[in-house]
This record gives structure tokens, C-alpha cells and sequence, in this order.
């Protein structure tokens, strides 16, 4: 019999949860105190949704979506993601995990400078088995979904801050994942080009059924999403919308 990997299990097509948090607290020891980033959260997302993060600067809303990446991990309580308790996977397993269920979005975009945009977009992609030519058709696509077809050659000192933007959000949707985390995708981009980014990340959730996990301070967001997580001081103060429950 095949050894299984710890903390990982086949989701059932019956099981309609794509993220869930329970009882999820999380906590920083500091020199002075114990700092709390996350305080006692719990919440269900169901597959196929998109949900905003909303909350004050502080809430806790980057080390909510850390956590659902398995980038951080809870001091208590469990985060489960398609069916994986993050928690409790090893090092190889995580890094599966981490490569092909989330495609994350980072706020910091984390791109490599001396790569070019079709090389930085490549990099979720560097491990999968995936022939040459397959890899360069879902860069391109990533890279064109996102207005940058014509700068795929550029590297990332030649683009606008709303175009590393654009490239990190490609390179977020290029792995085919099924859940995509991202931390405030339309901050650094006009209104007319958010409004485009964020239907782009619906439209994904929509027509390929992935989750999409927005945290954001753009309240223009909310108008295209299915349902709003409120966070303050770290805490659950409501939820609202449909396909996410408490």
C-alpha cells in the first residue's frame, strides 16, 4: 500500500469547502508581549467563490491569506485548503502544495529583475512536467490576460509600478491553481485597470470554478465579489454574501 502524506487528503466531490478556518488564532512573540495577528477566526469558503478580506490596516488580513497559502501557520485552531491541513505537511509535500493548489498574488510582487516578464511569469511552472511548449502557451495566456502581451520581453526596471502589478498577477493565475490569493491586486493601479484586474480574478472563479481570496483596502472590490470577510484587531466581525459561511 502507498504511504500517504501527513495531513493531506482527496477532497470528495460531496465536500463543497475550498477554504476553511477554525478557530484559527495566531501570535508573535515580541521582546515585550505577545503580539495577536489573528484572534479566534473561523469561517468556511465554499469552491468556486470569490470573497474580499476587508479591514483596517492591522487586521490581520496578509497573515490571513499567509496562512491559507501555507506560508504561515496557526498557533491554534486549523486551516485546511482543498481538503489539505496545512499544518501538518512536510517539507516536500508543502512545497507541492504551495506550487500547484494556490497561486498567490503577492502585494510586494517578489519579482526577479534580471528576469523578463515571460521568465518571471514562467517560475510557478519551473517544476511541473509540463512540455516546453505547453509552458510557453500558458505563459503568453497569462501574460496577455493581463494587457501585457506586447511587453513580455521587458524586465521589470522598464515597467510602471501598475505593470509589476500586472506581471505578479499573471504569474499567480499561470500555475492553473485551484485557489488564488491576492493581497491588494489593484493597489497600484488606476481605477479603470483595477476594475479590470478584479473582473479578470471573478472571471477565473467563474468559468474554471477556482476560489479566489482578495485582501483589500479597495472598497470598489466589494461590488464584484460574492462574499465579504470583515476583519478588526484580528477578529471576525462579520461576514456577508454567498458561498462563505461562519
Amino acid at each position: 500500500m502507498a504511504a500517504t502524506n501527513p495531513g493531506v487528503r482527496s477532497p470528495t466531490p460531496a465536500d463543497p469547502t475550498a477554504i476553511s478556518f477554525e478557530s484559527v488564532s495566531k501570535t508573535y512573540p515580541t521582546r515585550s508581549e505577545a503580539v495577536s495577528a489573528l484572534d479566534g477566526v473561523s469561517f468556511r469558503i465554499d469552491k468556486g467563490t470569490t470573497v474580499a478580506v476587508v479591514g483596517p490596516s492591522g487586521s490581520g488580513k496578509t497573515t490571513l491569506l499567509n496562512m491559507a497559502a501555507g506560508l504561515d501557520f496557526p498557533t491554534s485552531g486549523s486551516v485546511k485548503v482543498a481538503g489539505i491541513l496545512t499544518s501538518e505537511l512536510q517539507r516536500e509535500p508543502l512545497q507541492k502544495f504551495r506550487n500547484e493548489t494556490v497561486g498567490v498574488v503577492f502585494q510586494q510582487f517578489f519579482l526577479i529583475d534580471h528576469l523578463s516578464v515571460f521568465q518571471n511569469v514562467s517560475v510557478p511552472l519551473i517544476p511541473r512536467e509540463v512540455s516546453s511548449r505547453e509552458k510557453s502557451k500558458r505563459i503568453l495566456d497569462a501574460i496577455a490576460k493581463v494587457g501585457l502581451a506586447n511587453k513580455a520581453d521587458r524586465l521589470p526596471s522598464e515597467l510602471s509600478g501598475g505593470e509589476l502589478q500586472r506581471v505578479a498577477i499573471a504569474r499567480g493565475l499561470v500555475g492553473d491553481a485551484s485557489v488564488i490569493l491576492a493581497d491588494e491586486p489593484t493597489g497600484n493601479l488606476d481605477s479603470k485597470k483595477g476594475s479590470e484586474i478584479v473582473d479578470l480574478l471573478v472571471a477565473e472563479s467563474r468559468e474554471h470554478k477556482k476560489t479566489v481570496l482578495i485582501a483589500t483596502h479597495d472598497l470598489r472590490v466589494l461590488d464584484h465579489v460574492d462574499g465579504v470577510i470583515r476583519l478588526e484587531d484580528g477578529r471576525l466581525s462579520k461576514i456577508e454574501g454567498t458561498g462563505i459561511s461562519a
